[in-house]
């Protein structure tokens, strides 16, 4: 998997929600989105809300026309001549009806299920079982082995989660936003269920020196599995 984190600003100008809902994103490109889309929540509540759109779009379409004066208008607009002009229209009756299908759903309160990966979790057969819905996000938080301090020893911080076999899923930037009045010992990362499978993980949150290689400072493991 690529180590090169992919931005919102990059995601919203390569329209991947819009491509990753429509299946169009294969390999590098899918990878490295799904790695940003699970931990930016704006764009999760796009990819969802765009595959929900697609997903009654699909059924109303699908679905067998009445014959009637309003099957016989739109057979016409589609002859040649006014084709173009057909599927603009179509496309932008269908482009306000997702903004405001998406506005009503973006003002909906969310469920967010919420657990504590302390430093009993990293040892062996401590790990947090997380009973998970594929439609609800998971939020960890994670407890540190130091305060986070940008100022001194380390220049940037990095999560990084793994399968149980070792194999690295998902490797993301952090940014904390770190009070200096006040010690942070934890940090709080945002799952999406429906990019994992069932089994056990390992997170871990790297703090990369200013000199020397990247240093554990934190983290914990869950086991997951899907409610029925």
């Amino acid at each position: 998997m690529s180590h090169d984190p992919m931005s919102h600003e990059e995601a919203a100008k390569n329209q991947m929600v819009e491509r990753f809902a429509l299946g169009e994103l294969r390999g590098n490109d899918r990878e490295r989105f799904e790695a940003h889309f699970f931990d930016c929540q704006e764009c999760f509540d796009e990819v969802q809300l765009t595959s929900e759109f697609l997903r009654h779009a699909r059924s109303v379409l699908s679905r067998e026309p009445e014959k009637s004066w309003l099957s016989r208008m739109t057979a016409d607009l589609w002859r040649p001549a006014p084709a173009l002009v057909s599927v603009l229209f179509l496309f932008a009756m269908g482009a306000a009806a997702y903004q405001n299908y998406k506005i009503d759903a973006l003002r909906k309160p969310k469920i967010e299920s919420r657990y504590f990966l302390g430093k009993q979790t990293r040892a062996p057969q401590g790990e947090k079982v997380i009973r998970a819905r594929k439609d609800v996000p998971v939020s960890l938080k994670l407890e540190l082995d130091q305060a986070l301090d940008q100022a001194n020893e380390f220049k940037s911080y990095q999560v990084q989660i793994t399968n149980d076999s070792g194999k690295v899923k998902y490797s993301i930037p952090l940014d904390p936003q770190v009070d200096p009045q006040e010690d942070d010992y934890s940090v709080s990362v945002v799952l999406s269920p429906k990019v994992f499978k069932e089994g056990k993980y390992h997170v871990a949150i790297f703090g990369n020196q200013r000199a020397g290689s990247p240093k554990d400072i934190g983290g914990g493991s869950f086991y997951l599995q899907f409610a029925n």
